[in-house]
């Protein structure tokens, strides 16, 4: 999926921003924020089920194991 929106993600959107009183009628947000910037504000910060923090030690040992496999692509 890559960070992209799913149809029911998109339909919640407007609707969270406006309970946040972020958005005015016009379509701008009080932080003069465009659709762009909202979408991606959601993928990278709000989208529920995102991951936070540091990484384990299984995912470190992933990392470096497939580092050393590729190297410095």
């Amino acid at each position: 999926m890559n960070g992209e929106l799913m149809s029911n993600d998109t339909a919640k959107l407007p609707s969270q921003l406006q309970c946040m009183n972020q958005i005015n009628p016009r379509g701008t947000t009080s932080l003069h924020r465009n659709g762009k910037s909202c979408r991606l504000r959601w993928i990278n910060y709000l989208r529920p089920g995102l991951k936070g923090g540091g990484f384990s030690p299984q995912e470190k040992e992933t990392i470096l194991a497939l580092h050393h496999l590729l190297g410095n692509k």
